[in-house]
């Protein structure tokens, strides 16, 4: 457990006397503490405004299944937003995918705006160290131009670029220390935490059948007539915004009947408006597994 410090109180009571909208960007490497910091920033600021948390990061994630980035609604002084909302990334790791994974924050981010959110937390994946990971963080700062940008760091490099933000006139840079309370997991470990996740999502998954006709697709899209390439596959399909309905894995497609055949959760065909291919195979218990 992380111990609460005079830090993280400071920069809470700076939100709360703050009656404007605010978008809290929180940064950091894997095992910093970002979640926990987000959390505490959560459960408190729900109790006075209508709070938006978001998870970037779609290999340790918090609110839906891995592979997706979430966004949920809590308030105390007013009704829940009862959903939560989806974007599917098509791996574990923006590596390979920043494109998906950019647009996917930036679009639950308006998404949270439109709901009436006040506050919006968005939690980051751990993705910063690389170069282009540094890229990557500093094209999602400048387009979603946060009012409080807040690194968890004891890194030189990333302190240094991101104090190029601290002229900006819009976007106050916070920085925090690493509590040494903080665990540090093994990738093993983080694996054995996103099998599980899956293993859950997947818990009362069945075999469904979905009409193509009408549906368009997106993303990695293998061959479709490769039934190796396919089979095993994850996808998403998504509603008419592109968020997510429901994961699963491919079976079969037959391309004579223009239907698909997939192992996931229960859904309703008819809401499905795109289909989102990935980038991994999973089998039926959830564990990765290559073709």
């Amino acid at each position: 457990m992380i111990n609460i410090n005079e830090q993280w109180q400071q920069l809470l009571t700076k939100l709360k006397n703050n009656a404007a909208r605010n978008i809290v960007y929180v940064m950091g490497a894997n095992d910093s503490g970002k979640t926990s910091f987000c959390r505490y920033l959560l459960d408190n600021l729900s109790q006075d405004f209508r709070t938006a948390y978001i998870d970037c990061d779609p290999g340790q994630s918090v609110i839906g299944p891995p592979t997706t980035i979430g966004m949920t609604i809590c308030s105390q002084s007013a009704e829940n937003d009862p959903n939560n909302y989806l974007h599917f990334i098509g791996s574990t790791t923006p590596r390979g995918h920043l494109l998906p994974t950019l647009a996917g924050i930036k679009k639950l981010t308006e998404k949270a705006v439109n709901l009436g959110a006040q506050k919006i937390i968005l939690d980051s994946c751990g993705f910063v160290l690389e170069y282009y990971a540094r890229e990557f963080q500093f094209q999602l700062i400048d387009l979603l131009q946060p009012d409080d940008l807040i690194t968890i760091e004891n890194n030189y490099e990333i302190t240094r670029w991101i104090n190029n933000f601290k002229p900006h006139p819009r976007i106050k840079v916070h920085y925090l220390s690493i509590s040494p309370q903080v665990i540090q997991r093994t990738p093993a470990e983080r694996r054995v935490y996103r099998e599980k996740k899956f293993n859950e999502y997947l818990y009362a998954a069945e075999s469904q059948q979905v009409l193509l006709k009408g549906i368009g697709f997106h993303g990695r899209i293998p061959h479709l007539k490769n039934p190796d390439k396919l089979r095993y596959l994850l996808i998403a399909l998504s509603d008419n915004e592109n968020f997510v309905i429901t994961l699963g894995i491919v079976q079969e497609i037959d391309l004579a009947s223009k239907t698909i055949q997939i192992y996931s959760p229960k859904f309703d065909p008819l809401k499905v408006n795109f289909i989102h291919f990935g980038s991994i195979y999973l089998n039926y218990e959830g564990k990765q597994v290559f073709p």
